[in-house]
């Protein structure tokens, strides 16, 4: 009986190991610059790996969006006040220590009423 129970958890030890790994996160799809009218909806987005599930923090201009943490930043209508430049932090825990990683920035422009894109002036 004990050569069995040895028998089946080297058997099913690599499974159990396999779906218990942790990796660190990886940005494996940036968000890109977009230039819309005002009034249209725009959506930035990114695709994250990693193993727990990163955790994903948006920001504008260099400041946390509060309560952006999917990884798709959509708004419903654009105006000259969302011109800014975009980025994501994407974070999780592995090995014990916290990896955090920054997409590239995303500029989002508004073409106004008059015609002339408001860009970002860095």
């Amino acid at each position: 009986m004990e050569r069995s129970l040895v028998f089946l958890a080297a058997l099913f030890f690599p499974f159990a190991v396999a779906f218990g790994q942790s990796a660190p996160p990886a940005i494996t799809a940036q968000p890109v610059s977009t230039t819309a009218n005002a009034g249209q909806s725009v959506t930035l987005s990114l695709t994250a790996t990693g193993s727990p599930t990163p955790t994903i923090q948006w920001f504008k201009d260099g400041k946390a969006i509060s309560g952006a943490t999917n990884s798709s930043l959509t708004f419903a209508s654009v105006y000259g006040s969302d011109v800014g430049s975009y980025t994501a932090t994407v974070s999780n825990v592995y090995n014990g220590s916290t990896y955090t990683l920054t997409t590239t920035p995303a500029v989002l422009s508004v073409v106004t009423m008059r015609g002339t894109p408001e860009l970002l002036h860095l």
